[in-house]
């Protein structure tokens, strides 16, 4: 059979346009290779990828610490108390110690063995005390641990000491605040050896050049240490509340302690005039 040129060229557009349509629809359908064939199945694959996703976006750490607060009892002064805090991980996420913070930089330290800790594992935390560097006898700090465990960012530690210290000076504050104008204004603050048996009183300072202060060696051999007679101008009516005594000794741990000193010369009547000022002036009353 013979075609006419025409009948050719009709035949090869029909044949084109049923190629096209062929490749387009063979192109729109899903592939359907064997696992056999690709050695993936494409839906378990997506689904374990999204499952990865799923658990690493809800990995939390979790801290746990057996123990929050630590009381090392009675120590002599000048020694210096550790203990370590564990720290445990058990969440499903990393637990990232941010920053520990102490209340008292200057007589505390810390060191940490890891600030990383994963699922399951632990960290070794050890707080520190230099009882030399503090000059009160009873000492409660604290510790503020700053993680990433959403349920406690911050986590407290309590740390306290009891201090047997160098010496011991009795009382703590000198008080003369029932005196009148004219009155014999006197109190005495022994300063006694405890630990350190062998010690001396280098001087005494008065804030205030209205106290007076005297050092003496304690006529009770028994006792030992020294007496500082303290006095007050009695001349006029007045309060001293801001007043203290510097007194420094050959001890190491204080060198320098702060005695504060109270003195009411007619007090009430002190108080009086400073309500009546205080009303003068529109500050309202005077407390």
């Amino acid at each position: 059979m013979r075609f006419s040129t025409g009948q050719i060229v009709v035949i090869l557009i029909l044949l084109a346009i049923g190629g096209l349509i062929t490749f387009a629809y063979v192109k729109g359908q899903p592939r359907t290779e064997s696992l056999a064939e690709t050695g993936t199945d494409s839906g378990s694959a997506w689904g374990i990828r999204e499952n990865q996703t799923s658990e690493k976006a809800s990995a939390t750490p979790s801290l746990f610490m057996a123990e929050d607060q630590f009381d090392a009892g009675i120590v002599d002064a000048g020694e210096t108390v550790s203990h370590v805090f564990r720290l445990e991980n058990r969440g499903t996420g990393d637990l990232v110690v941010r920053l520990v913070k102490l209340t008292c930089p200057t007589c505390m330290s810390y060191e940490i063995d890891k600030e990383v800790i994963p699922p399951g594992d632990s960290a070794n935390l050890t707080i520190s005390l230099d009882t030399l560097r503090i000059q009160d006898n009873e000492i409660s700090q604290s510790v503020q641990i700053f993680c990433n465990d959403p349920q406690i960012p911050i986590a407290p530690i309590a740390f306290r000491v009891s201090i047997n210290p160098d010496i011991v000076f009795s009382p703590a504050a000198v008080i003369m605040m029932d005196l009148q104008v004219g009155d014999e204004g006197q109190q005495d603050v022994k300063i006694l050896p405890n630990l350190v048996k062998d010690f001396e009183i280098l001087g005494v300072e008065p804030s205030d050049s209205r106290i007076k202060a005297k050092v003496e060696k304690n006529p009770n051999e028994t006792e030992g240490g020294y007496i500082i007679h303290v006095s007050a101008d009695t001349s006029e009516a007045t309060i001293m509340n801001k007043a203290s005594l510097q007194v420094r000794t050959t001890t190491q741990r204080h060198a320098l302690i702060t005695i504060p000193v109270y003195v009411g010369v007619n007090a009430e009547e002190v108080r009086l005039q400073q309500r009546e000022q205080a009303q003068a002036s529109g500050r309202g009353p005077f407390p």
